[in-house]
């Protein structure tokens, strides 16, 4: 009788190519991790830039006139987080006639925003900053929005 060998990967060859495998998934789901948080501060950026520049066009569009919509503190300064309220007024609905008598749209937003309120990627509310100065006769609005432990943006 002729007997052949059956050729074999080994238990240790086998153990080793689990190995590589695992430290390949590893490295790779930590790229994962880090280019959905780079999205998520892409994300951030351009939902806070349209944030400060629907508030922008209110202050521009209405200033003074119907009165401030959130009460200053002891500073002067406005500190609002973006509840429902808020964006109900961005968006013109019609139970906010007293602050948008107008009913203008300075941002477009969605059913669930108006209920929630306008959160950043985390969860959170998004908090703005408003204050205003008169420089020589002129008179300077500034937005800053900030997120819990993040980066804190401003905008004029």
């Amino acid at each position: 009788m002729n007997k052949t060998r059956r050729q074999a990967f080994t238990l240790v060859e086998l153990l080793t190519v689990i190995a590589i495998i695992g430290i390949l998934v590893g490295f790779l789901l930590v790229a994962v991790s880090k280019a959905r948080e780079r999205a998520r501060r892409v994300q951030v950026e351009a939902e806070v830039r349209e944030l400060a520049k629907a508030w922008k066009a209110y202050w521009v569009t209405y200033g003074h006139q119907h009165g401030w919509p959130f009460a200053k503190d002891g500073q002067g300064k406005i500190r609002r987080e973006m509840d429902g309220t808020a964006m109900k007024i961005l968006a013109g609905a019609e139970d906010t006639p007293t602050w948008n008598p107008e009913g203008l749209v300075f941002m477009e937003v969605q059913t669930e925003e108006l209920e929630n309120g306008f959160k950043d990627p985390w969860g959170k509310l998004y908090m703005v900053d408003f204050s205003s100065d008169l420089i020589t006769g002129t008179e300077y609005y500034e937005t800053a929005v900030t997120f819990p432990n993040r980066d804190r943006y401003e905008f004029e």
